[in-house]
């Protein structure tokens, strides 16, 4: 499928500028669908925030679930980009990646580091899985409604690879009434970016559609001595489009369809020697990648009667990226520098059956989900170089039956169980070859075709929860998750290593949560503790001795046993009809409990280690507050955001050090208008964090800022 945005960019850009002046003539005649940001009627009283957490509709602070929703004015005010903008909007949640276009994801000191692996977080895009975390952290469109942090294994509801968490990102259904708007903005770096979003009836009361499109592009914050430019900027564009038919009050059918081209970079090292200053590297590759995804979803939702409903959801998504990479940054070289091809396919399908009666509530469903994932690689290795061409097919099928049943005992004790059921395969095939710069395929050193492995597995789980009163739940969760196995799908000359397949990740889980509501619902506070115990774990290790033999790279397998336990305090708090502040603070332990499997041996022990990417300490501080100016209404936010150091290894030989970051962002409505000015910053103090790797350096991004303007219709 070839993206609309390649032939006609939404930037560059006379057309944003025209869009918005046609669409500034209809201005007069339309229906806000949400009113600007200093212009909401204020109340004192929080919120009530509905999630989806389980599947169905339900009250954030009446969910067995630690569950964190980020809301559509939210994403606004805090400049929400991607998946790594999240920082800090969840306790628990960690994004370490400095990668554009992919995100890596752990929730309470568990994910994983290889996009090219399966994450131990499930990101899923209106119910719809997003398998590979190559493409994973677009989040710029205009019409995303909320985001949705779930942590703790939700292996029941959701299936496997979300063995501590998920992501649920929800966009809006289309609207009967004509609404939208339009968004320009610039900054420093050579930022700029358009949106626009656009919804109402096609056919009044039958059919609904709906048009989001984003555009954004900066230079790039770091300096390229070699290529003599600017570097590790990012160059995106998206759109997604729906319909909704209402074929009856009972029956519905929803289309979307998702399109995303990005020729960010991919953020290149500074070389450990010479010691350059900050974000300046020697890199002698461009690192601008070339990558597609997107995909096209059909949901079926039939009412039955008043207490139950189908749905079905059949899914169809690809990415296709040409990456490349320079690891030490060097001119030379000096280690180790690659290009690789991403074409990855999947289909999914979903059915689930929903029921809500007076004293009992499920949700049962079946799933279906194959995936085609080819992954070719060429390398170069040390200062002459040496080339190797390395190429793999992964199929993988994996079908699944679920069911959760609340039941409640009293009208405040209730009781859930769910149990998932997976069966899954895993084909591959592959071969390696020395090569040269052109990718020409010289001597074979291994081929193989048609390895399987075979995995089933059950997720269970148990909750009890309490209502003390209409402000006070409790529950207690037991719950276990999984994380797939597979191969590594870049195959090296080590053909014993190949033969040796990554079993599935396992997890058992424990948690306590207290969610409270006090003062008229001004202040919230919800609490959880929980204890994992991990099985299988699977990490990274790099350049690792594998029976005696040495393996160049970085390699994906099992350890033994691990654990982590913590505490999640999540406040939010009404001050004043005009004054609204929220805070997290999260406590987290890990431990590597027996790193060897009794099979395996390696070039160290890093039994009683730390996890890596599971900072001990973060915290978040956000408040929001609205006040009245000449000529309009003001908003300001403002955020301050801490986590202390972590690894970024089971070796625990290198680390992130502990990092502060002060955002702040100022929103005026002119009075009688339904236009929004603003202007933000992120790093505002411009601290400059550096972490050394095995290959180089890495560092955050400087104080950046974005000033810009906003039209809703």
């Amino acid at each position: 499928m070839g993206s609309p945005l390649r032939a006609a960019p939404f930037t560059h850009r006379p057309l944003a500028l025209a869009l918005a002046s046609v669409l500034a003539l209809f201005a007069g005649s339309a229906v806000a669908d949400e009113e600007p940001l200093a212009k909401k009627e204020k109340d004192a009283k929080l919120e009530t925030v509905t999630v989806t957490a389980e599947r169905r509709s339900s009250d954030v602070q009446k969910t067995a679930v630690a569950v964190s929703a980020v809301s559509e004015s939210q994403l606004q005010e805090r400049q929400v980009h991607s998946l790594a903008d999240l920082a800090g909007q969840a306790a628990g949640l960690t994004l370490p990646s400095p990668y554009i276009n992919q995100q890596y994801v752990f929730i309470r000191g568990i994910g994983n580091s290889r996009p090219a692996g399966n994450p131990s977080v499930g990101v899923y895009l209106d119910d719809v899985y997003v398998a590979r975390q190559f493409g994973n952290a677009f989040a710029n469109l205009p019409d995303i409604q909320r985001v949705e942090v779930l942590r703790g294994p939700q292996g029941t509801l959701y299936g496997q690879n979300t063995s501590s968490g998920a992501i649920k990102i929800i966009s809006r259904e289309p609207s009967e009434e004509f609404t939208g708007s339009v968004e320009a903005g610039a900054g420093n770096f050579g930022t700029y970016e358009t949106k626009g979003y656009f919804s109402g009836a096609l056919i009044p009361e039958k059919l609904l559609g709906s048009l989001a499109l984003s555009s954004r592009r900066s230079d790039g914050y770091a300096y390229n001595y070699t290529l003599r430019e600017h570097v590790n900027g990012f160059d995106t564009n998206q759109v997604r489009a729906k319909l909704q038919l209402r074929a009856s009050d009972s029956l519905r059918f929803d289309l979307s369809i998702d399109e995303a081209y990005d020729k960010s970079d991919n953020a290149g090292p500074s070389p450990l020697s010479p010691h350059l200053k900050d974000n300046r590297t020697l890199a002698s590759w461009d690192t601008e990648t070339d990558q597609k995804n997107g995909g096209l979803s059909f949901k079926v939702t039939d009412e039955l009667n008043d207490n139950l409903t189908l749905k079905s959801v059949t899914a169809f998504r690809r990415i296709k990226d040409g990456q490349p990479w320079d690891s030490d940054g060097r001119e030379t070289y000096t280690y180790f520098k690659f290009y690789q091809d991403v074409n990855q396919r999947q289909f999914s399908q979903e059915f689930q059956l929903l029921g809500e009666y007076e004293r009992f509530d499920f949700v049962s469903g079946a799933t279906f989900f194959h995936e085609h994932f080819d992954f070719d690689r060429l390398s170069a290795i040390g200062a002459a170089p040496t080339w190797q061409f390395t190429q793999s097919r992964n199929e993988k099928e994996s079908k699944g039956v679920f069911g959760q049943l609340h039941y409640k005992i009293t009208d405040a004790l209730g009781i859930t169980g769910g149990l998932r059921y997976s069966r899954e395969e895993h084909i591959l095939d592959g071969a390696a070859y020395s090569s040269n710069a052109n990718s020409d395929r010289l001597t074979q050193l291994l081929s193989f075709e048609g390895w399987k492995q075979n995995n089933s597995g059950t997720t269970p789980k148990v909750t009890v929860d309490y209502t003390f009163n209409p402000g006070l739940f409790t529950y207690f969760t037991w719950a276990k998750g999984e994380t797939s196995g597979g191969w590594n799908p870049a195959p090296t000359n080590r053909l014993d290593l190949i033969q040796r397949p990554i079993d599935p990740e396992e997890v058992t889980s424990y948690e306590w949560g207290l969610k409270s509501t006090a003062f008229d619902n001004r202040v919230q506070n919800n609490i959880a503790l929980f204890y994992n115990d991990y099985q299988n774990y699977q990490t990274n290790l790099s350049n690792p001795v594998f029976n005696g033999t040495p393996v160049v790279g970085s390699v994906l397998a099992n350890t033994d046993s691990a654990h982590t336990y913590g505490a999640e305090l999540e406040t939010s708090i009404q001050i004043t009809p005009n004054w609204k502040t929220s805070f997290t603070a999260s406590y987290l332990k890990t431990k590597i409990d027996q790193f060897l499997p009794s099979d395996v041996t390696s070039v160290a022990d890093y039994t009683g280690n730390e996890l890596p990417f599971a900072p001990r300490t973060s915290y978040n501080l956000n408040t929001v507050y609205d006040l009245p100016v000449p000529g309009g209404d003001l908003r300001l936010n403002g955020n301050v955001r801490r986590s202390s150091k972590f690894y970024t290894g089971v070796e625990n030989t290198y680390q992130t050090p502990s990092q502060t970051y002060v955002d702040l962002g100022a929103f005026y409505t002119p009075s009688g208008t339904q236009l929004t000015l603003y202007v933000t910053g992120k790093n505002l103090l411009n601290k400059t964090y550096e972490t050394q790797g095995q290959y180089g350096y890495t560092y955050n991004a400087p104080r950046t800022w974005l000033a810009g303007a906003r039209y809703d219709f």
